[in-house]
């Protein structure tokens, strides 16, 4: 007979792992609502620049669309929070998580705070982008924290590619912002243009890292991209803001063809990152139909064992011959006779179909070891910036070249200093 403890356990990992995947298809869908926020944000951002280094002769119009698509994006995640409100679906980063969604959401909800600062000129244009940085940290932050407990190969580098490009995207739309001050007001000293290559230096690595992970089409969409005019358009002024002399500034047309050209890019790498997020999605929901129907192939497989195991017979009758019932060697003899070929095949097949679960599971591990990685040592230099930021008053920027200045002089990578660091805000009972 099978053992049905064996076969209850086998059914109980295939509806875990299929209700793990369902539940990376959510996650998913969640980062992809965080992404439309975080893209129309970015384009506020933009507006905001260059409304405010023109004393809001700029730019009026487009502001005020590009604030109507941010709470058009908002709708569709504020309905998933609710949603999810009343089922709140507990990992092991969940808690981490929902607490990065607050903060993400109490920043949505003083956008009309912040609006109207914009609106009566009473943030410099700096102030504007900062801000701004703040809130999209947090979503960005929010959505690392949903790619935590991902552990299918295909999904957790497909994420790791999305999250990175994200990551550069956003580093790509503050350089935009930069440039536009520079551009306008002029690079006086050195902060402007230190920002401004801290951006450019930061993106390679973000995007080095979406190489990594990317398949093969995204990877020649990306090629194609990095090979465009385009892209060089933006590198030739680059070079200029990185060159000109300090001051004065260029002026509004100048910042205008800045902000146009690295808005053609930054519309590019928004193309790629929809292609992205397809991607991820079409993994995942490609994954559950899999695991679905290798666990229908699986009950079939076990039903018919079962099927095939002998019926319990009778202990004065056994094929077809009467036995006596004194005499149970016999008996057991002819019993064993019959089933023995029978039942360690019965064994063999319910043991082939435990190897292969278990052959799969650990190939799967092999696989997710590097994602994990990578997906890991950005996070702990986000929670490490985001230590300093708090507990040192620092600026985003300010917080990653400190991390940086720290790994170059104690010879150590940025992810071992980051780590470190946030160990010890651990040891001081600090929160984030």
């Amino acid at each position: 007979m099978l053992n049905t403890d064996i076969v209850h356990l086998l059914k109980q990992s295939r509806e875990c792992e299929i209700q793990s995947l369902r539940h990376l298809l959510a996650t998913s869908r969640m980062i992809g609502l965080l992404r439309g926020i975080i893209h129309a944000l970015q384009r506020e951002r933009g507006a905001t620049s260059f409304f405010l280094v023109t004393d809001g002769a700029m730019y009026v119009n487009r502001l005020q669309r590009y604030r109507q698509e941010v709470e058009q994006a908002a709708l569709p995640f504020r309905e998933r929070l609710t949603q999810s409100a009343s089922a709140v679906e507990c990992h092991p980063s969940s808690s981490q998580l929902y607490a990065l969604l607050a903060l993400a959401v109490h920043g949505l909800s003083h956008l009309p705070e912040l609006r109207s600062q914009v609106d009566e000129q009473q943030l410099d244009a700096p102030q504007a982008m900062a801000s701004f940085n703040e809130l999209i940290r947090h979503m960005l932050a929010a959505a690392f924290e949903a790619a935590a407990p991902v552990a299918k190969p295909g999904i957790t580098g497909a994420l790791v590619a999305l999250l990175n490009f994200m990551q550069g995207k956003e580093l790509a739309g503050q350089e935009r912002a930069i440039g536009v001050i520079g551009f306008s007001r002029g690079w006086a000293g050195s902060e402007l243009r230190t920002a401004l290559v801290n951006r450019i230096d930061a993106q390679e690595r973000c995007f080095q890292l979406f190489t990594e992970f990317a398949d093969g089409d995204s990877l020649a969409a990306w090629q194609a991209l990095i090979s465009s005019g385009v892209t060089a358009e933006l590198e030739r002024s680059r070079r200029m803001a990185l060159t000109m002399h300090s001051e004065p500034g260029a002026g509004t047309e100048m910042a205008q063809l800045w902000f146009d050209q690295a808005t053609q890019r930054i519309d590019a790498l928004k193309a790629l990152e929809d292609r992205l997020e397809q991607q991820l999605l079409d993994v995942c929901d490609q994954q559950v139909q899999i695991a679905e129907s290798e666990w229908v192939d699986d009950e079939a497989r076990i039903a018919e064992l079962a099927g095939s195991c002998p019926v319990a017979v009778p202990q004065g009758v056994l094929l077809g011959r009467p036995v006596d019932a004194s005499a149970p060697d016999v008996l057991l003899e002819l019993a064993q006779e019959q089933v023995e070929g029978r039942s360690v095949y019965l064994g063999r097949a319910l043991l082939d179909l435990l190897q292969t679960q278990s052959r799969r599971l650990h190939n799967i591990e092999d696989e997710l070891r590097s994602a994990r990685e990578a997906l890991e040592e950005r996070k702990l230099v986000e929670k490490a910036k985001a230590v300093l930021i708090k507990h040192r008053a620092m600026s985003e920027e300010e917080a990653y070249r400190a991390l940086r200045k720290m790994a170059m002089n104690q010879g150590k990578r940025l992810v071992e200093v980051a780590s470190a660091t946030v160990a010890m805000a651990d040891i001081l009972g600090a929160q984030f």
